[in-house]
């Protein structure tokens, strides 16, 4: 398996697309808008073996009344302000799943992180997410709160900065 990382703008068309389908494939994001926020992104993970996606990831830069919105809604204690970037669309294809392609794609666009931080949301009943998460240093924060895609909820988790 191969992980390339990059930002949107050096994509191509076809990669970005490849991208969109594998994310709704999760079943898990509003389609509406998908393309610009995806075309938003800080940097896009695509796992590949030869030429077959595996799996997908990214690292979001969402706008500062969302993350305000999250973190206000877990009660969180810290400002929303200190995580600008977000660990998102994680999809692995399901014949991929539990060869540990999940974590290779979040431990790679951890490292484009740089010094900022980073905060991702899952649903409380996504123990593999969760699992997956902790080991790469995030920490859980604040409440679970309802998603307002569906009737589960949702948990809120940090990765403090590299100095």
């Amino acid at each position: 398996m191969h992980i390339t990382i990059k930002p949107p703008g050096d994509c191509e068309t076809n990669e970005l697309s490849e991208f969109v389908k594998a994310v709704m494939q999760g079943g898990e994001v509003a389609p509406v808008g998908l393309d610009r926020r995806v075309s938003q992104a800080h940097v896009l993970a695509f796992a590949r073996e030869g030429q077959d996606l595996c799996g997908v990831a990214a690292l979001k830069s969402p706008r500062g009344g969302y993350r305000k919105s999250i973190f206000t809604k877990t009660g969180a204690t810290i400002p929303a302000i200190e995580y600008p970037l977000e660990l998102g669309w994680l999809f692995v294809a399901p014949g991929n799943r539990g060869n540990g392609i999940s974590q290779s794609l979040v431990g790679s666009v951890l490292a484009h992180a740089g010094s900022k931080s980073v905060f991702a949301t899952t649903r409380t009943d996504n123990a593999a997410m969760r699992t997956v998460l902790l080991k790469s240093g995030f920490i859980r924060h604040g409440q679970d709160y309802e998603s307002n895609r569906g009737t589960h909820k949702l948990t809120l988790f940090l990765h403090q900065k590299t100095q």
